[in-house]
């Protein structure tokens, strides 16, 4: 079964179906696409722990194993300029998504639903765009306590695959009073560094 539920607001699109929550889903299944270092050998002691940002994607492991009456959502909230998120508010592991290969979707389904991915890759890649999606955590019954939001940035890639990587909210970011870049370094220094970098050899991309 598909591991989450991709949903896009259902202006932005015509002529396809919706979710009856009146969103284009997308069905996706969830691939990890590094291996944390603190499962490498000679680690154990956790001296080399990266911040493993699962969350609610662990839980969405355990119940998609346990129920197929819940899938995790994403839902798209707003579109981001490719150049306009900041390095620093990414955190932790990334994941992969992909259109689901689920076998107990019918076959025209599956077909649907990785043309429309795909179509959703290619069209972010043409506007040179990322989606801003909130995670809508699983149903597990009533809890006074109220869950705290789960942001993500997608990127797109020249693979019919989209990036997934937490974003971190105002309530985890440490106070930063760091003032702005000087415009102009002092000459000597930038011939210095700039000589030190033209050494370097440039990897093409």
């Amino acid at each position: 079964q598909e591991h989450i539920h991709l949903l896009l607001p259902s202006r932005c699109f015509s002529n396809i179906s919706k979710a009856r929550d009146d969103s284009m889903c997308l069905k996706c299944d969830l691939q990890e696409r590094l291996l944390s270092p603190s499962l490498l050998p000679g680690t154990a002691d956790g001296s080399l722990r990266m911040d493993d940002p699962k969350g609610d994607f662990s839980t969405l492991y355990q119940m998609a194993s346990q129920s197929s009456a819940s899938r995790y959502k994403l839902r798209v909230i707003k579109a981001l300029n490719s150049s306009g998120i900041c390095e620093s508010l990414i955190y932790g592991l990334p994941f992969i998504l992909r259109p689901t290969s689920c076998w107990q979707l019918d076959w025209d389904e599956l077909e649907t639903n990785q043309q429309h991915f795909h179509a959703l890759c290619h069209s972010l890649l043409k506007r040179e765009w990322l989606l801003l999606a909130k995670g809508e955590p699983l149903s597990g019954g009533h809890s006074l306590r109220q869950p705290a939001s789960t942001f993500y940035v997608i990127v797109p890639s020249r693979s019919p695959t989209l990036l997934v990587k937490a974003v971190a909210t105002r309530e985890l970011m440490l106070p930063s009073p760091f003032p702005l870049l000087p415009e102009d370094p002092p000459d000597d220094s930038l011939k210095i560094v700039e000589s030190l970098l033209d050494s370097l050899e440039l990897e093409p991309s």
